[in-house]
């Protein structure tokens, strides 16, 4: 473990790096979207770029004095996207590309869990203080939680990986499931190696990510034979 730690460093300039590489993937993304039920998973990427972008800035906080009073913002912005954008904008974009109407329902149940979780770490976010930490070249994200509150933390995380990861196995689309095994790849990696800053590194590897994303639009877009 401690090999892969030192290997895997990041810093601002990682994040920033990754943002720019993600928006010209999600970008491209957009493009290859050719109907409006796509747009939104489309979207992924960009909104990775953008997150990816938030973490650049709360690296900075901690080496720019001027930028130090700026971290709580800094720190809160990202979290709204790792926490609580990625439980709804994942299987609503999943759902809305679906036929099936069974299937849709499914996905429609998903996205009410994810909706009630994102609500729920969003009330806690405004509430309870949090706090950043560099440990070992990557973030680690502390909220400061009441013991009541932190004794839902697994309620939440149930929630919150469910809605998150069943979807794509939920999709009848071709090549979905590819989306959801990296998801859980990630994040299994990030929990093995990186379990003290989980949102962080997992987050990290939206680029992964990012390329699934464009390989299911792009078979999306292929023509039905004798159509």
């Amino acid at each position: 473990m401690k090999r892969v730690r030192e290997f895997m460093c990041f810093s601002a300039s990682a994040s920033f790096g990754a943002s720019a590489v993600l928006g010209i993937i999600g970008i491209g993304a957009v493009k290859k979207a050719g109907n409006s039920l796509q747009s939104l998973f489309a979207c992924i990427p960009l909104i990775f770029c953008v997150q990816q972008l938030a973490e650049g800035f709360v690296w900075l906080s901690f080496t720019h004095t001027y930028l130090a009073g700026w971290q709580p913002f800094f720190i809160h912005f990202y979290l709204l996207f790792a926490y609580v954008l990625w439980p709804v904008v994942i299987p609503l974009s999943i759902m809305v590309m679906e036929k099936d109407k069974k299937r849709k329902s499914a996905l429609s149940i998903l996205l009410m869990a994810g909706s009630i979780v994102a609500s729920y770490i969003l009330v806690c976010m405004f509430l309870y203080p949090v706090r950043a930490s560099v440990i070992h070249h990557h973030i680690a994200y502390l909220f400061n939680y009441p013991l009541v509150i932190n004794n839902l933390v697994p309620v939440r995380d149930g929630l919150y990986f469910t809605a998150t990861l069943l979807g794509a196995f939920v999709s009848s689309q071709k090549k979905m499931w590819m989306f959801g095994t990296v998801l859980i790849m990630a994040y299994l990696f990030s929990k093995i190696f990186y379990k003290e800053a989980v949102a962080s590194v997992w987050c990290y590897f939206a680029a992964v990510l990012s390329v699934v994303v464009i390989f299911i639009i792009q078979k999306r877009q292929q023509p039905v034979p004798g159509s």
